[in-house]
């Protein structure tokens, strides 16, 4: 009772944290997340899946498909689903599902040293309370991921286990990424089977899209958090995750351009907007521009900061600035001088528009 309650008081403990873009498979490795969420608005799908082929003569094939569904919540939750449809997690129940609320806490992008972030489940199948604390911190092109894990009742074991594992990615171009992991369960006991998972992927962004894509070869089944943390003996898995970010705005949103609202008295800077360093930031992620109008005076600067999965630009409906393409986890500035309405789109996705309202 009391590791449950210490489970479903997790979330209790953490501060406020920005929403950062929905998940990609170019900032993690197969087994380890790197703290993703989704904002309010978006539904994330990811389809991984993963096969065996058993020894010759036979050379059967087993699937093991996983869909995963997931959507932001206010405060900067996120809530998912996992669900397998032939696991081996829990013996005689090949259907495995897992519902988990997932937060950051920490994120480098914001000034901190690390991100944090901390996710906790329910599996059905074993009937187990999980729990994750993942950290990550990019260094040039490296990601360095780690995470602690813990289960109230594992596997046919049915029992608390606890483990660390870690991961790297290293990221060779905008568009690909090297990834692999390793997870170790610390407290298992003899015989039961328990295995170190590991992990290696191919990740690929595919380019003008907001889909990602990974190439994977593993000893896990499973997706979730019990699903990840146990490395099968004697499996050797190939698959392919395929990440698909829905934005609902694009398909129920009012279609045509965003009429500016009417003038106010003078605001602080970046009304609308998040300020960092005296700048107001708009945040571009899962295909849209998260403040569609913001407010600053006369000589403010605004930042465009891209944390989506494909490039972007910050393009005036004038003509009068354009930022060209926008690498992810880069930003442009602009200093607006002149009071005035300015209407800005991006060039390759031009259903995503905005307004930066200059007053004097």
């Amino acid at each position: 009772m009391s590791r449950r309650a210490v489970f479903a008081g997790l979330f209790l403990l953490l501060g406020l944290a920005a929403p950062v873009a929905a998940q990609g498979v170019v900032d993690r490795t197969p087994n380890l997340d790197d703290g993703w969420t989704v904002r309010p608005g978006v539904i994330q799908f990811n389809f991984l899946h993963r096969f065996e082929v058993s020894p010759p003569p036979a050379r059967k094939v087993t699937s093991f498909p996983n869909f995963r569904l997931a959507t932001g919540l206010p405060y900067g939750f996120n809530v998912d689903l996992d669900y397998a449809t032939n696991s081996t997690v829990f013996t005689g129940i090949p259907n495995e599902y897992q519902l988990a609320l997932r937060r950051p806490i920490l994120r480098q992008g914001s000034g901190a040293p690390l991100d944090l972030s901390a996710t906790a489940g329910y599996a059905f199948a074993p009937k187990s309370v999980d729990g994750e604390l993942s950290l990550a911190r990019r260094l040039g092109p490296v990601k360095l991921l780690g995470t602690v894990r813990g289960i109230s009742s594992g596997y046919d074991v049915q029992r608390s286990l606890w483990g660390v594992g870690s991961g790297a990615v290293i990221r060779v171009t905008s568009w690909l990424s090297l990834a692999g992991d390793v997870f170790g369960l610390l407290n298992t006991p003899d015989g039961a089977g328990l295995g170190t998972a590991w992990g290696a992927g191919a990740q690929l962004r595919i380019p003008y899209s907001p889909h990602t894509f990974s190439i994977q070869v593993t000893n896990t089944q499973s997706a979730s958090i019990e699903g990840s943390s146990r490395g099968v003996r004697g499996a050797h898995m190939a698959g392919f995750e395929f990440t698909i970010p829905f934005t609902l705005s694009r398909y129920f949103g009012r279609r045509g351009a965003t009429a500016a609202p009417a003038a106010r008295p003078a605001p602080a800077p970046g009304v609308g907007a998040d300020t960092i360093g005296g700048a107001a930031v708009v945040h571009m992620a899962n295909l849209s521009f998260d403040a569609k109008v913001i407010r600053v005076r006369a000589g403010a600067t605004v930042r465009w900061v891209n944390q989506d999965q494909l490039q972007h630009t910050v393009t005036g409906d004038d003509g009068g600035f354009d930022s060209g393409l926008i690498d992810p986890g880069h930003a442009y500035e602009r200093v607006f001088s002149r009071p005035g309405d300015y209407a800005y789109h991006c060039t390759p996705h031009p259903f995503m528009t905005g307004h930066v309202i200059v007053e004097p």
